[in-house]
């Protein structure tokens, strides 16, 4: 158990999938808190920079998500490729299109190298990624 949010990382992980379900729906605010959580239960992740720049991206602040995700996310030991691909999604919500089509290219680099390595294997700082559905 983590001492800082007094909860299993396991409850964190089912939160942080359903925190993630409904910053998509637009109840943003009210999910923050799960993302909070996650962050301290898991802080080499990515994820909760992804919840946050959901957030961003459900009120219509694309520059926010992008700012977010360029700076915490796709920098993370674990999951930076699925925060680069919110990323590649907020560019183009944003009409950043050139920004967009780069890192598209980089995106289909890094798949190529990765000899068809799943992104949803599990890490060993933390397991499966959430969202994935593996737990």
């Amino acid at each position: 158990m983590n001492k800082k949010t007094l909860v299993e990382p396991q409850t964190v992980k089912l939160l942080y999938e359903i925190g993630l379900s409904a910053a998509s729906r637009g109840f943003g605010e009210q999910t923050r808190p799960i993302f909070d959580a996650f962050q301290q239960c898991f802080p080499n992740h990515a994820g909760s920079s992804i919840g946050y720049a959901m957030i961003d991206l459900s009120r219509g602040d694309y520059e926010s998500a992008i700012s977010m995700l360029k700076t915490h996310g796709v920098n993370k030991p674990v999951c930076a490729q699925e925060a680069k691909g919110l990323l590649l999604v907020a560019y183009n919500m944003a009409g950043r299109t050139a920004e967009a089509q780069n890192l598209q290219k980089e995106l289909m680099h890094g798949t190529i190298e990765q000899n068809d390595m799943s992104l949803t294997q599990p890490h060993p700082d933390m397991g499966p990624m959430p969202g994935s559905g593996l737990y």
